[in-house]
């Protein structure tokens, strides 16, 4: 193989190394009622991610994410950095993540919201809450959110990308090497 072979197989590869992607996690817990993580895919808008899966538990029952604007307004939207967030503090907005609990008979929110005067200020604090409604009882009740935090996992590339790039790099070498000989065989 020559070297501009070389140099094109390379840089076949080399380009196939930005393509990882990534998916981010939010872990969440509320005392006394429950915990789990919010899985959201890689941004379409830098550092905006999109739930797409919960697991968990809430008043010991298993979690259903819950379609955007099916209760509480929610977006489900995951900011991270959290500078990409409106308020630029928070992982989540005022419009949050849904979820059902109990079979569907239970709904919650987990939704962000900054406490003080105006973001920026010496006071504001980004803080998270709940708000849920079992249903039975037919009202919505709000508990804190004890800890909130993210995490970006790595997902790794199919093991066919590379073996595809480097079959497209042995046709294209064939090619090149069939149109040298052809224009040899016309020259000559």
């Amino acid at each position: 193989m020559n070297r501009s072979a070389l140099l094109a197989t390379a840089s076949a590869f080399a380009a196939l190394a930005p393509l990882s992607a990534g998916a981010v996690t939010l872990d969440w817990s509320v005392s006394g009622l429950g915990s789990g993580t919010i899985t959201a895919t890689t941004p379409g808008v830098a550092g905006v991610h999109t739930a797409t899966g919960i697991t968990g538990t809430f008043q010991g029952s298993g979690l259903t994410l819950l379609p955007a604007n099916s209760w509480g307004g929610n977006d489900n939207l995951v900011y991270y950095p959290v500078s990409a967030s409106p308020t630029g503090l928070n992982l989540l907005d005022f419009d949050g993540v849904s979820f059902s609990y109990n079979g569907g008979k239970g709904v919650g929110n987990l939704y962000g919201y900054t406490t003080g005067a105006t973001p920026g200020s010496c006071c504001t604090v980004a803080a998270y809450q709940v708000k849920y409604n079992s249903q039975n009882s037919g009202k919505t009740t709000h508990g804190t959110v004890a800890s909130a935090s993210v995490s970006v996992a790595a997902t790794p590339l199919p093991a066919s990308l590379p073996l595809f790039a480097g079959g497209a790099a042995v046709v294209g070498l064939v090619a090149r090497r069939r149109k040298k000989k052809a224009a040899a065989v016309a020259g000559a």
